[in-house]
């Protein structure tokens, strides 16, 4: 009943993390008792690989220090998309200096997602660096009928760094690819 086979948990190197120069970051608000759930990604779409470089992980987070900490985290990035949930937490982000986006949530969006996310050939996981995302995607589990076979259906529970992900890879994966030319254009 896992949602993930294409995961790979293991440390990423110096060497390989200097390497990466497609980083998108993503971050799923906590509320009440739930993370504040950061994640700073990179993303080879010729390879179909996603590594994970870095999170922040916090409960109750003031939102001074969670500005300051996703701040300390974005090199590479140009923004960081956000749970949309409440477009009063990302003006909050914006007021303290990050450039901060709303993650466009609708119907399917989270299985849509989530397919992308499993239609990767691979995601890399640092466990040192990254120990919530290594845990969520290696235990994430279909729902499971009362029989106890899976469902095709996701829980919403233990899944905030794969919210921060979907998020944060959002619009790498929703990005309309160039047109081919035309052999006609080419004058061929």
């Amino acid at each position: 009943a896992q949602v993930f086979s294409n995961v790979e948990i293991r440390r990423i190197s110096p060497e390989e993390a200097a390497g990466c120069d497609r980083i998108y970051c993503g971050l799923d608000f906590g509320f009440a008792v739930d993370p504040d759930a950061f994640v700073r990604l990179h993303y080879d779409r010729r390879r179909g690989e996603v590594l994970f470089l870095e999170e922040y992980w916090g409960v109750r987070t003031p939102m001074e220090r969670l500005a300051e900490e996703i701040r300390g985290r974005m090199e590479g990035a140009g923004c960081v998309t956000c749970d949309s949930a409440d477009p009063r937490m990302i003006e909050e982000m914006r007021r303290r200096g990050l450039r901060a986006v709303g993650a466009r949530k609708g119907p399917g969006s989270v299985e849509r997602g989530i397919r992308q996310l499993q239609e990767m050939r691979k995601i890399v996981i640092d466990p040192e660096k990254c120990p919530n995302a290594a845990r969520e995607f290696s235990t994430y589990e279909y729902l499971r009928g009362k029989d106890g076979e899976g469902l095709a259906a996701y829980p919403d529970r233990n899944n905030h760094t794969i919210d921060a992900a979907r998020y944060a890879l959002e619009q790498a994966l929703t990005r309309r690819e160039a047109r081919p030319v035309s052999r006609q254009g080419l004058g061929i």
